[in-house]
């Protein structure tokens, strides 16, 4: 019990510890903020509610092979041009498709003659958001808790995959009670403004980490300078 009180009062008084725990809580809420595991979660139902002429089983498996190859792109391009950008350029993919996901289910009960000449939109959209999660808001995440001290690495990990794991829940939880309230384009457009909300946290708090050694990496998550 001393010993858990004794690391815990370290951690605490270890420079850099709000810094890194701020950047790593950040981090870690702009994955779950994007929706990902809403539109895992409830595919078939987005596709069905969308009253596209695709077939349900068709779409589900398109997006599924579009985030593979977005996988193995990450991997391509992710030393070329950094986590950060990476990851913003990651974010706005998903903004953009989560905007025009909203806006189609908009149109659906605005303007249905309109919608019915855009039908390939939520899958488009879905494409879109896909490849923009599995190139960057899905790995990266886990590579900044790879790069922060180690002397706050436990506790750090434990916060940042916790507070991850809530949102996720809570987000999976009550989204079909906020598609039922306030409507299908709003369900996913709160998800458009969250992750504005984590473009612009990634932009003014996130590193960059690419070609850092050790030292360089000790030294951006225990000083204010990023």
């Amino acid at each position: 019990m001393k010993e858990a009180k004794s690391s815990l009062s370290e951690f605490i008084r270890a420079p850099g510890t709000l810094k890194t725990t701020a950047i790593i809580l950040g981090v870690m809420l702009t994955q779950s903020a994007s929706g990902i595991d809403v539109i895992i979660s409830y595919n078939q139902k987005i596709f069905k509610d969308s009253g596209s002429n695709i077939s349900l089983n068709l779409s589900s498996i398109i997006v599924g092979v579009v985030q593979v190859v977005g996988v193995a792109l990450s991997g391509l391009i992710m030393d070329r041009l950094g986590r950060r950008p990476l990851l913003m350029i990651s974010q706005g993919l998903i903004i953009v498709s989560l905007f025009f996901l909203g806006l189609y289910f908009h149109l659906q009960i605005s303007n249905p003659v309109v919608n019915e000449s855009i039908g390939w939109l939520p899958l488009v959209s879905l494409m879109v958001h896909s490849i923009g999660f599995a190139i960057g808001v899905g790995p990266i995440p886990w590579i900044y808790l790879e790069v922060i001290p180690t002397y706050m690495m436990a506790i750090v990990t434990a916060l940042g995959v916790g507070v991850n794991w809530t949102a996720i829940f809570l987000f999976t939880r009550f989204y079909v009670q906020v598609q039922e309230n306030l409507g299908s384009d709003w369900s996913f457009w709160i998800f458009a403004i969250l992750s504005s909300i984590g473009i612009i946290f990634s932009y003014f708090c996130i590193p960059e980490t690419k070609g850092k050694t050790l030292e360089e990496l000790q030294d951006i998550f225990t000083t204010r300078r990023t």
